[in-house]
């Protein structure tokens, strides 16, 4: 009775272990298209004023830890 219970666990480590060594070589490294378009991080300036305008109305005082940023695209030149 013992010998098929050690048979099922010796089979099941030999596939699971085959299934945890197998490697796909498409995913292992990422490299980014080339475009032509560049995104820059900017200040959201507008909208941190509105912020502070809308606080100093109410009496509050505005701290910027992180300040907002927005993307702005830009053409890549040679």
């Amino acid at each position: 009775m013992a010998t098929p219970r050690i048979a099922v666990a010796l089979a099941a480590t030999l596939v699971l272990g085959g299934c945890a060594s197998m490697r796909d070589d498409n995913a292992t490294t990422y490299v980014a298209p080339p475009s032509s378009q560049q995104a820059t991080v900017q200040e959201d300036t507008a909208y941190m004023q509105k912020v502070e305008q809308q606080a100093r109305m109410r009496g509050i005082d505005v701290r910027w830890i992180n300040p907002p940023t927005k993307r702005m695209k830009t053409v890549a030149t040679r």
